[in-house]
């Protein structure tokens, strides 16, 4: 059988199995051999999508393996795939699922390859409605895995050890706070945090939501209203975990 490929970013989303894992799946698939296919991207040098792990221990041990082929169009596609294939899985740590969801949840909110509007008893679905109906976790839960996959993603070393199931979720998100306090405390070392310039910046933001509003009732536009609207929250939302950090470093 032809070599396959394995692609960094592909395995990196499905994540790394820790020493005790491998020692476990190795003894496995000695006795039992490889019973679950390897999972590859079609017509793309046998890149593997799914099976990394086992491919590495049947290629060590000289063991036999089958591989199965799926055509994507591009690797957004492929990533999605790995995605929802990771979801799917039993052990997935809590992070590692909210970091999934949150990933599915923002990439539909940009509209990349985003299904149709589907429809509820009250009318269309709300993308973390659609989201929520896919995974079986409230809206209000997607939500804030989007807000959970943004931070985490936003730090490769962070994202990498909650995908690879090294860190819990509060663990991951006392990370990004505690990463977040240095970036911002001045050179001495001393924190100064006065609560007014926040208070005045999120006072400011707010003000132009409303404005934004005003705006859309004399030239209606619901698509760059609702974008503005997303933008101006993110903001206030990024102040006031500003703020939080400060707080618990101080």
């Amino acid at each position: 059988m032809n070599k396959l490929r394995i692609d960094p970013e592909f395995h990196a989303l499905c994540g790394e199995q820790t020493a005790d894992e491998k020692n476990r799946l190795r003894e496995l698939l000695k006795k039992d051999g490889c019973r679950d296919a390897i999972v590859t991207w079609a017509n793309h040098d046998d890149t593997i999508m799914d099976g990394h792990t086992r491919y590495e221990i049947c290629e060590e041990e000289g063991l036999p393996y089958k591989a199965v082929a799926l055509a994507f169009e591009t690797r957004s596609e492929v990533l999605d795939w790995i995605a929802d294939n990771q979801l799917g899985r039993r052990n997935l740590t809590a992070a590692k699922r909210a970091y999934l969801i949150g990933r599915k949840y923002n990439k539909a909110k940009k509209g990349k390859g985003k299904p149709p509007k589907k429809m509820g008893q009250n009318g269309p679905l709300s993308t973390a409605d659609e989201i929520s109906k896919e995974t079986g976790v409230s809206s209000r839960a997607v939500k804030r895995a989007g807000e959970f996959h943004k931070a985490v993603a936003a730090d490769p070393e962070i994202e990498k050890a909650v995908l690879d199931g090294k860190l819990t979720k509060k663990q991951a998100e006392s990370e990004i706070a505690a990463k977040l306090a240095r970036h911002t405390a001045p050179a001495n070392g001393k924190q100064k945090s006065d609560p007014r310039a926040f208070a005045s910046l999120k006072d400011y933001f707010g003000a132009g939501l409303r404005k934004l509003d005003a705006l859309h009732k004399l030239v209606p536009a619901d698509e760059f209203h609702q974008k503005a609207i997303e933008a101006g929250k993110q903001v206030i939302a990024a102040l006031e975990d500003w703020q939080k950090a400060i707080r618990k470093a101080a």
